[in-house]
């Protein structure tokens, strides 16, 4: 005969267990979503296309070639800026450019030519910033230009 109070017992200890656990691995799910959801870069980038009479300064000169003109704020300088940029045929090209630094309140013009791709419709500039020797990539600053227009269109002649 087996002894219903001993079973009775272990089973309890089980489902408290189990119980454990599963609340457990849900508090650290909810605390992974929580500090993904606050990480974002650290330091207040600041980046703008720049506009001269209404204008955004931003344009495509012919297939794979982009012009652009962008703005830093006055909170920190800019090391790098990181390019994504999407053809008309929705191909991607992402690449970080050399000699792309923006010093505070400083402006940066840029012709770029990406050979990989047709004529560009979509582009989006990310800073790149190094704080405190931790380089930081601040997605969440980016700015994106869609239907880029031909520069003969933009630009002052």
């Amino acid at each position: 005969m087996i002894n219903k109070r001993g079973l009775s017992a272990l089973v309890s200890s089980l489902v408290l267990l189990v119980s454990a656990i599963a609340i457990g691995i849900g508090l650290i799910n909810l605390g992974k979503a929580a500090v993904s959801a606050q990480a974002e870069c650290s330091v207040n980038a600041s980046l703008a296309y720049s506009q001269i009479e209404g204008k955004y300064q931003v344009c495509y000169k012919q297939s794979g070639v982009v012009y652009f003109s962008v703005e830093n704020g006055q909170i920190i300088d800019i090391n790098k800026i990181k390019v994504r940029a999407i053809d008309q045929k929705r191909r991607v090209l992402e690449t970080e450019l050399e000699d792309s630094a923006i010093a505070r309140s400083g402006k940066l013009e840029k012709e770029i030519t990406l050979s990989q791709l047709d004529r560009v419709i979509q582009l989006k500039l990310t800073p790149i910033v190094v704080f405190y020797d931790q380089v930081q990539v601040c997605e969440e600053k980016s700015v994106t230009f869609d239907d880029l227009k031909p520069c003969t269109d933009v630009l002052k002649q």
